[in-house]
């Protein structure tokens, strides 16, 4: 299973870094917090743009705006801005995955009492 996931995840990252070379950025992962710094920025904007897209998490019985197909893309901006955090910071797609991996893991030992 941990092999399907980086795959994919890894599949992802070379589509995104394909992209960053389409302006201009060729190497990649890199160390660069001022454009980590950018990425992680335009991330928090996009969660901002989530909570939008689905307003039922307000707890005042107002609110009840919902639009899901742009909720999936505030997501997917989500997740591309999170790959480029990844990427200027010097994180590959197989290192990454195996992080994440590991903190599921922790979670669950934690959960079950581990």
């Amino acid at each position: 299973m941990r092999n399907e996931i980086s795959k994919g995840l890894v599949q992802l990252f070379e589509y995104q870094k394909a992209f960053q070379k389409l302006l201009g950025i060729d190497k990649l992962p890199v160390d660069d917090p001022q454009a980590m710094q950018l990425h992680l920025l335009g991330l928090v904007g996009e969660i901002g743009e989530v909570l939008q897209a689905d307003q039922r998490w307000k707890t005042n019985g107002r609110n009840t705006h919902f639009d899901f197909e742009n909720k999936k893309v505030e997501i997917a901006d989500c997740f591309i801005y999170l790959i480029n955090v990844c990427l200027f910071s010097g994180i590959s797609a197989e290192e990454i995955t195996e992080s994440i991996i590991k903190k599921i893991d922790e979670n669950y030992m934690r959960k079950i009492g581990g």
